[in-house]
């Protein structure tokens, strides 16, 4: 069986907070019922497709909503309503799941201040929440009887060809998940519902995220509307299990305050 993953990424607007990753993936026949009814939600609302800049800017497919025939804050709830109406679509379809890694930008620059990660955990947190769903999908999907592939689809922003290069590496160094990753491709966003879907609940995971910040790091929220498999926080301490790993795994030491049982992955 065939499986997509369609993925896409999130971040506050400084920066400062957190990176997300997340997406969907589920066969092919169930991305076909999704792109109809997303679809006919957007053409309902007399949109052309959907963007989450957008949606929170009120610009291109949601200009109209900033104009006088919406007075505030009937703009803002009107494409607040459309947005609401697109998130519940995914409810509906039990064969699609979502999936979101939070990266705390906090945290990772700590883990990236080790010497000993400086080969492995560089300057761009939104790597490591890549691979972190690479992780969650594949291993959702060995678990399943009988043979099955996953492709991954991310819309085609300038950094692509970067990502798909974290793709490439991640295979290498992963095996035995290697087997069932078929692809990493790039679509356009604005032609591609799942993509749009995407988008959403990136953005949504990323809301999640700063919530979880902002409490005190207390249990994260409910995923809302999401049919949701995984989503998972990339701590600090989840992180050093993480480069512990990678050390064990290259043959090089393993720092004593690593030595821990609590800092495994």
């Amino acid at each position: 069986m065939v499986f997509q993953c369609f993925l896409d990424d999130s971040k506050d607007q400084g920066q400062s907070k957190v990176f997300v990753s997340a997406g969907f993936f589920g066969t092919i026949e169930y991305w076909s019922d999704l792109r109809v009814a997303w679809s006919k939600c957007l053409k309902q609302y007399g949109l052309k497709y959907f963007k989450t800049s957008e949606y929170k800017m009120l610009r291109e497919q949601f200009a109209r909503f900033k104009t006088a025939a919406y007075p505030v804050p009937t703009g803002r709830e009107k494409a607040n309503e459309i947005r609401d109406s697109l998130l519940a679509i995914p409810r509906n379809l039990s064969g699609i799941k979502g999936v979101g890694c939070v990266m705390p930008v906090e945290d990772y620059a700590k883990v990236c201040a080790r010497p000993e990660a400086k080969d492995f955990f560089e300057t761009r947190p939104y790597r490591r929440a890549l691979e972190g769903i690479f992780n969650e999908v594949c291993r959702a999907i060995e678990t399943l009887p009988g043979k099955h592939a996953v492709a991954f689809i991310h819309d085609d922003g300038e950094d692509f060809d970067e990502l798909r290069r974290y793709y490439n590496e991640y295979r290498t160094i992963n095996q035995r998940h290697a087997k069932i990753m078929s692809g990493f491709e790039p679509l356009n966003d604005k032609q591609h519902p799942p993509l749009q879907m995407a988008d959403a609940i990136a953005n949504f995971t990323q809301e999640k995220g700063i919530e979880w910040l902002e409490n005190g790091r207390q249990t994260l929220a409910s995923a809302g509307p999401f049919d949701l498999y995984h989503l998972g926080i990339w701590t600090e301490e989840y992180m050093l299990g993480v480069l512990k790993h990678e050390l064990r795994r290259r043959g090089k030491p393993i720092p004593a305050d690593l030595q821990s049982e609590k800092y495994k992955n």
